[in-house]
């Protein structure tokens, strides 16, 4: 039987690969060969987060995003929330492949302010949870970043705030997670970093950015979000390779449906659905050929 299955993906992927570029998981603009990514959102597509697939919470509504040059233009000068959020991929902080979330932000003006003697908001924020609701939150000011791991943005849970000049231009941030610790580098200098919270603290699976604290205001620019595994694109089994085991996997676990976080059906279940079928072998299609 398992043969069977490797001879017929062996057929499904020649087909991948000789029609990839109709696929569009391939033809995305987020796509790179060093990661897998599982969702995105790209500003130089012209259209608000809302209309790729992101689900918007803008209460109240008193201050409205719009898109200006292919970039994300958002700001708040009311209390409010304005953000947006997906849920729909299963998340694993606890393990090699973890989550790695890019972006590339420029900030006018987002405050760094304190609600409480214990407690802290910054204008923009990016975080991530994973399946269990382990949370790591980045919060970006316009004179540095801070990091939190709780659901109430306490300081007993926080980095210290690092200083950094957020608002002389564009610039990419990347938090990595991997087995439990995060890790966030802005133009590639890693600048702080902090270890995952307890369960249950927030939505499970849930990627973010905008405004979520309600209690400061930004003003604030964005070219473009995107998320997913540390793992090159296509590589199951994180040896850095895409050959006849990552496609034995996929093979193997051939129309599973019911793939948990943890192993993910060893990896075969790339794009963190629950199921293995014709996406994943794209991804590993597409793995194949770079």
């Amino acid at each position: 039987m398992r043969t069977m299955r490797i001879m017929l993906c062996v057929c499904l992927l020649a087909i991948s690969i000789a029609g990839y570029a109709q696929t569009p998981y391939l033809m995305d603009p987020a796509y790179d060969p060093n990661h897998t990514w599982l969702g995105w959102y790209d500003a130089g597509l012209n259209t608000l987060p809302e209309q790729q697939g992101w689900s918007i919470t803008n209460s109240p509504a008193d201050s409205q995003p719009c898109m200006e040059n292919n970039v994300l233009c958002t700001h708040s000068t009311v209390l409010q929330y304005l953000y947006w959020a997906r849920t729909d991929k299963y998340i694993c902080f606890p393990t090699d492949h973890g989550l790695v979330v890019e972006f590339e932000l420029k900030i006018n003006s987002s405050q760094y302010t304190n609600i409480s003697s214990n407690r802290w908001r910054t204008g923009y924020t990016v975080w991530a949870a994973d399946h269990q609701g382990r949370t790591i939150r980045v919060g970006i000011a316009d004179t540095g970043v801070i990091m939190s791991n709780d659901y109430d943005w306490g300081y007993e849970n926080s980095s210290s705030f690092a200083p950094y000049t957020t608002t002389d231009g564009f610039h990419v941030y990347r938090l990595v997670i991997q087995n439990n610790i995060g890790q966030l580098s802005i133009d590639g200098n890693p600048v702080v970093a902090i270890p995952a919270g307890s369960a249950n603290q927030t939505t499970p699976n849930r990627i973010l950015f905008g405004d979520a604290t309600y209690h400061a205001f930004h003003n604030a620019e964005l070219k473009f979000l995107r998320y997913g595994l540390t793992l090159k694109t296509g590589d199951t089994d994180g040896d850095s390779v895409v050959d006849l085991t990552d496609l034995g996997n996929v093979a193997y676990h051939w129309l599973s449906n019911d793939c948990g976080c943890m192993s993910c059906c060893d990896g075969a279940d790339m794009n963190h659905s629950g199921r293995v079928n014709l996406e994943d072998l794209a991804i590993i299609s597409l793995g194949w050929i770079n």
